[in-house]
């Protein structure tokens, strides 16, 4: 039961970060491109899981699992902090106006 309560908001933010992104997606591609667009991002959606499982589970045969965890933490925040070093102009998008703002 703690774990449901506990895990309940991580999985509810998710699905909300997943709806906000392919809205985005959607809102921001040329109409003409569109379907394309969206079918490959689900290729590279669903696959992610399959490769960070895989990933995850060589970095534990040949690192252990307490240090492969660590290492993985510290390389995301690391990611995590070079993509808001050279992304802060996303900061500034507004998504109601759509594709209004490239003009």
């Amino acid at each position: 039961m703690a774990i449901t309560v506990g895990f309940s908001p991580n999985g509810a933010c998710d699905n909300i970060s997943v709806v906000v992104r392919q809205t985005i997606l959607q809102i921001y591609s040329p109409e003409n491109m569109r379907g394309c667009i969206v079918a490959v991002n689900g290729i590279f959606v669903s696959s992610r899981n399959e490769l960070g499982t895989f990933e995850s589970g060589v970095a534990a045969k040949y690192m252990g699992a307490m240090m492969a965890t660590v290492f993985r933490g510290c390389v995301t925040m690391f990611v995590a902090t070079i993509s808001w070093i050279k992304n802060k102009d996303l900061f500034g998008v507004d998504i109601g106006k759509g594709n209004d703002q490239r003009d």
